[in-house]
């Protein structure tokens, strides 16, 4: 019997032990893991969303709110602004790219944005595509849509479905039936949230709440109707938010002044609003490195028990041994084989745990906050790391061990 075989065996004596090793370094590596990949994966795709426009206009109101509504898709809309702002912002040498959002409806909580081709198209000639369709076409007319990837799968429409849209975010909102949309489009992943949106011309946003509006007017005469809803159309010419792209970096300082100066809007920094975000998340992430610490010293802790526990039956197994003629430096190969498969396998499940339970949460992140975590891989800090851990754990499941074996190999002599 050689050496590895006698090890397997010893490790099946003691299953106990030597499940309650494997479990709690799993545990400790798997916690580890996933605070490093979230953080990361959390601040990759923080930085994606942030980097799609310079300046953002909406309401007055909470920037961060603004923020979330208009770039993720999130929370509710501040309020609207005037659609003549975004014309006047269209038609000026400093903007390289404008574009408009009309928010606030949704089918089955997935948010329709109302908008223009223009949102489809990268912000300068010769840059890179940032959208492609996987099948249909570009929406022309209101009523028309595109469909991000991640709306395709979930509401399991195709090119050719139709549907009707609720008032609001959540999925028990008011339908809108009187307008109904049809699907022309979809397109392929962007690892964005633009995934989970659906797409449509922003006249369409305006036509529902038109009809609607013109469906709960029962008792109005012809005269006071036609007046009324001559005002309803000037009213509706408004939006949620508008993405601007200046052609030069120094335009917007000037940009944003002069948008605050605007009655009841506000322009942001997207940027910087995401970077408020993480400077939060930072406390969270501190308290998670805090807590994971904890929890390795106490596996460490858990693995020393553990191998306590079982000294004494390791006593008479080398004693057994010595006794037969077994020479101590191969029992200690064996104490150290047994130590470096428990270890090793420890490790090695919380990695793979770690990736499973990040790969999970990559799908909750997009379809629960439209934020889509960054891949992380396996980059060469985080096999260092692993190989850290694997000779921490390895050094602590020894330390029980070797003084026993040096004074029993000392008395020999």
């Amino acid at each position: 019997m050689n050496i590895l075989q006698y090890t397997l065996l010893s490790i099946k004596g003691r299953k106990l032990n030597a499940a309650f090793t494997v479990v709690a370094l799993t545990l400790a590596v798997t916690l580890t893991f996933l605070v490093i990949m979230l953080s990361s994966g959390i601040e990759q795709g923080i930085k994606k969303q942030s980097a799609t426009y310079d300046l953002i206009v909406g309401a007055e109101g909470s920037p961060t709110q603004l923020v979330l509504n208009s770039v993720m898709y999130l929370d509710a809309p501040i309020g609207n602004i005037p659609y003549h702002i975004y014309e006047d912002m269209k038609e000026d040498d400093r903007i390289l790219r404008a574009v408009p959002l009309a928010l606030g409806d949704s089918y089955y909580g997935l948010p329709i944005v109302g908008t223009t081709q223009d949102f489809f198209l990268p912000y300068r000639e010769g840059l890179a595509e940032r959208f492609h369709l996987a099948d249909g076409a570009w929406f022309e007319e209101p009523g028309d849509v595109v469909l991000g990837s991640f709306v395709a799968k979930e509401a399991n429409l195709s090119v050719g479905d139709t549907f009707t849209g609720n008032h609001g975010l959540g999925e028990n909102g008011d339908q809108h039936g009187g307008f109904t949309y049809k699907v022309v489009g979809t397109l392929e992943p962007t690892g964005t949230a633009d995934d989970k949106g659906i797409f449509t011309p922003i006249e369409s946003v305006w036509l529902v709440h038109e009809e609607e509006h013109e469906e709960h007017e029962d008792a109005a005469s012809d005269n006071e109707e036609e007046q009324h809803d001559e005002e309803h159309e000037e009213d509706e010419l408004e939006i949620t938010a508008l993405m601007l792209k200046p052609q030069q970096i120094g335009h917007i300082p000037s940009l944003k002044e002069e948008m605050d100066s605007i009655h009841e809007v506000q322009a942001i920094f997207p940027v910087r609003t995401f970077r408020q975000l993480l400077e939060t998340f930072d406390y969270g992430k501190n308290l998670a490195y805090l807590l994971t610490g904890v929890s390795i010293v106490l596996a460490g802790l858990f693995i020393v028990f553990a191998i306590i526990s079982s000294i004494h039956q390791r006593k008479q197994e080398t004693s057994i041994l010595r006794s037969l003629g077994v020479n101590r430096n191969k029992i200690l190969a064996n104490l150290l084989l047994e130590t470096f498969i428990l270890s090793g396998a420890g490790t090695i499940l919380g990695i793979v745990f770690a990736y499973l339970i990040f790969a999970g949460l990559k799908m909750i992140s997009l379809s629960q906050f439209g934020l889509k975590l960054g891949d992380v891989g396996l980059p060469v800090e985080y096999a260092l790391y692993a190989g850290l851990v694997f000779v921490g754990a390895t050094s602590i499941a020894l330390l029980p061990i070797l003084p026993s074996y040096l004074l029993n190999r000392k008395r020999e002599f």
